[in-house]
């Protein structure tokens, strides 16, 4: 956990994949408990004002905001509900499976229901009772193919013709500044590997996503019943690799936008700098993904 924001009214943190927002569990730690320490400390033993705005997967990284006062709590949860909270995730998708939507970017619109004793969701027909529509777009930022010859190591194949993907964080209207890795290095721009011959061919997408909606576990969900199943998700894509070293889903809640609640500053984070994702992809620039 990495405090990246903090005055009187919000909290704004990274959270690491495999740390629960909230746990029922009394023996488990979770980000709630660590912040609430947090703020103990700093008032003299004074048991704080926390107010969760937001959700986030436990196997997810990224962002995720607090408030700090019950007024401040009821300014941000209107902020998510009327949409002017902006969250951009980053996941790598693959292997692409056929039918998939193509490069362009896409609107997802689906009805998700919920089923609480498995603790998962699923797509289902329209006007299903109980179940929500959900909705995200997302623009698909590059990719890189992979070949897959038995028993061999895989080699990550000649540049994609998809257009540069900037670094995370970067205006896409501007080049990445300089001396920042850009994650899209990893896309096939340092490949050193030769056309690829008779073996197969696996096409991993890496993918801006804007959320529309809040629904539970609703990116991995929609993605996967997209035919774009998240490296390493074993819940809805248990046949999906993982990156290398990553036993997470490949998902990061990257970017994130609000209006702060007190003086309607906007206020913009980015945990470019913190996401594992991000990082694997950096170090797998001159190196092949282990499929």
């Amino acid at each position: 956990m990495k405090i990246l924001y903090e005055d009187n009214s919000l909290l704004v943190c990274y959270k690491e994949a495999g740390l629960p927002v909230q746990s029922r569990s009394v023996t488990q730690m979770d980000l709630e408990s660590m912040l609430r320490a947090h703020l103990r400390q700093q008032d003299q033993g004074r048991q704080p004002y926390l107010g969760l705005v937001h959700r986030l997967d436990q196997p997810v990284e990224g962002l995720v905001v607090f408030a700090k006062t019950p007024k401040a709590a009821a300014d941000l949860s209107a902020q998510v509900q009327d949409g002017r909270i902006r969250k951009e995730y980053l996941a790598v998708c693959g292997p692409e499976q056929a039918g998939a939507p193509g490069q362009s970017g896409t609107l997802l619109e689906d009805w998700l229901l919920k089923d609480p004793r498995t603790n998962s969701s699923k797509v289902v027909p329209a006007g299903t009772k109980q179940g929500k529509i959900a909705r995200l777009e997302y623009r698909v930022e590059g990719d890189f193919l992979m070949k897959q010859v038995p028993g061999a190591r895989q080699e990550q194949s000649a540049a994609s013709d998809l257009p540069i993907w900037q670094a995370p964080g970067v205006p896409h209207d501007q080049p990445g500044r300089p001396g920042q890795a850009a994650c899209a290095d990893v896309i096939g721009q340092d490949a050193q590997a030769g056309p690829i011959g008779q073996e197969a061919q696996l096409r991993f997408r890496v993918l801006r996503i804007h959320l529309l909606t809040g629904r539970h576990h609703q990116i991995r969900v929609q993605l996967s019943h997209a035919g774009l199943p998240i490296a390493g998700d074993r819940k809805y894509a248990p046949q999906a690799p993982s990156l290398p070293g990553y036993r997470f889903p490949a998902l990061c809640a990257l970017h994130l936008t609000l209006q702060h609640p007190e003086s309607g500053k906007q206020l913009q984070f980015s945990v470019e700098e913190c996401s594992a994702v991000c990082r694997i992809l950096e170090a797998q620039s001159s190196s092949a993904l282990q499929l």
